[in-house]
């Protein structure tokens, strides 16, 4: 009968896992450079509206931050409720004492 060679073709591409946690990196290094440059020119004395280039630049700030909390938000949505509330009663515990 027919094979399709298809599934094994993709799985054989498949980018690894473990990229992501220097993709992660560069991004919080990229932020903290957006960061700094975005500092350099308030200093300066520009305003966002003033200057496209500056403007252009606040905006990637923004972008790169909401990235950041949006996959924040998402890990932990996916540890679950359960390790949610019992990380929450250690915490509660740890400060009583």
């Amino acid at each position: 009968m027919f094979k399709c060679e298809y599934p094994k073709f993709i799985r054989r591409n498949r980018p690894a896992m473990a990229k992501k946690t220097s993709q992660e990196s560069s991004q919080v290094s990229d932020e903290v450079r957006l960061k700094e440059r975005v500092a350099e020119r308030r200093s300066a004395g520009q305003k966002a509206g003033a200057d496209p280039s500056f403007r252009r630049l606040v905006k990637r700030l923004k972008r790169a931050q909401r990235l950041r909390r949006r996959l924040a938000l998402r890990r932990l949505h996916a540890s679950g409720k359960k390790k949610a509330e019992g990380a929450g009663k250690t915490a509660g515990a740890g400060s009583a004492s």
